[in-house]
């Protein structure tokens, strides 16, 4: 299933189709396979960029697990 893990407003509909497709309606593990890369060296990618990156791949999977 694919999803935009930023958009948290989100997170209860989606839930709620994975139940639906669910087995039995539950859920028996998460594979939390989100995330990207700002290529280059630090001091060329911006401050906006890494915390881009950050939200997508540390907040938006904590969201979402929790």
């Amino acid at each position: 299933m694919e999803f935009d893990v930023t958009n948290p407003e989100r997170f209860g509909s989606i839930i709620n189709d994975i139940l639906s497709k669910a087995k039995g309606g539950t859920i028996y593990g998460l594979v939390n396979n989100a995330g990207y890369v700002e290529p280059g060296a630090i001091e060329d990618i911006t401050v906006q960029d890494l915390r881009n990156q950050f939200e997508t791949n540390f907040f938006g999977l904590l969201e979402f697990t929790k």
